[in-house]
C-alpha cells in the first residue's frame, strides 16, 4: 500500500506533454526554425521524461512552467484581466479541456486562431521558450528541481492567519502534485514575483490550477 500512496505519476502530464511537444516540433519544421538547439533540447529532455513528479526532478518544473505560459497567453482577449482568468482555470474540468485542445492543435495547423490571438502551435513554441527564458534568467540550475518548488504547508493555526505564520508554520519539501497520488499543494498565481528560497518561502495557495500550481 505504501508504494501506491507514494506515486508521483501524472497521466494527464503523460498525455498532454506529447501532444504539446509534437505542435512545437511541428511549427518549427514549418518554419524552418528545427535547429533551435536550446528549445530542441528541452523538447527531448521533456519527451524521455517518464511524468513523475519526484522531487530531485528538473523536467516537472519545466513542464509546469511551461502550461503556465500557455496559461498567460490563451485566450488573452477573452479573458482581459489575467487573475480573473487563472481563477476561470482553477478547477479540474481544464485538465480534459486542454488536453483535447492540445490534440487538436497537434494535428491541425489551423486550429481555433481565436483562442491563441493567431497560431496555436505559434503560441505553444512561444509560451515554452519565455518558460526556458524565465527559468533560466531568474534560478541557478541547482535551484530547478521540483522539490524546491512543491511544500507541504503545515499550518499552526490561528497563527497561520497572522503574519506569525513565517514563525509557526512549516513548508517542507515533497513529491507530487495534484494529479498524484502522493499529493501536495503547489501554486504558480504569483510565479513572476516569487524568489526560491532554500525552502520556499511560505505561500498561500490563492489559486489552483488543474495542475493545482502551488509555488
Amino acid at each position: 500500500m505504501i508504494p501506491i500512496l507514494n506515486d508521483t505519476k501524472d497521466l494527464f502530464a503523460e498525455e498532454k506533454k506529447m501532444y504539446m511537444i509534437e505542435a512545437v516540433q511541428k511549427h518549427l519544421i514549418a518554419h524552418k526554425n528545427d535547429s533551435n538547439s536550446e528549445l530542441i533540447h528541452h523538447l527531448d529532455q521533456l519527451k524521455q521524461w517518464n511524468s513523475l513528479f519526484d522531487k530531485d526532478m528538473i523536467e516537472p518544473v519545466y513542464y509546469s512552467t511551461w502550461e503556465y505560459f500557455v496559461f498567460k497567453n490563451f485566450c488573452t482577449e477573452m479573458f482581459p484581466d489575467p487573475e480573473l482568468k487563472m481563477k476561470f482555470m482553477a478547477n479540474y474540468i481544464v485538465n480534459s479541456f486542454f488536453l483535447n485542445f492540445y490534440k487538436a492543435v497537434s494535428e491541425y495547423d489551423d486550429y481555433k486562431p481565436e483562442y491563441c490571438q493567431g497560431s496555436c502551435r505559434e503560441m505553444l513554441t512561444r509560451s515554452l521558450q519565455e518558460a526556458i527564458d524565465y527559468l533560466h534568467n531568474k534560478f541557478t540550475k541547482d535551484q530547478l528541481v521540483w522539490g524546491n518548488l512543491h511544500m507541504n504547508h503545515y499550518r499552526n493555526n490561528p497563527f497561520t492567519l497572522t503574519p506569525l505564520k513565517y514563525l509557526t508554520d512549516r513548508w517542507v519539501s515533497t513529491s507530487g502534485n495534484s494529479n498524484t497520488i502522493n499529493m501536495g499543494d503547489y501554486d504558480v498565481f504569483d510565479f513572476e514575483t516569487r524568489e526560491f528560497t532554500g525552502m520556499y518561502s511560505g505561500i498561500q495557495s490563492e489559486f489552483r490550477s488543474f495542475f493545482n500550481f502551488t509555488i
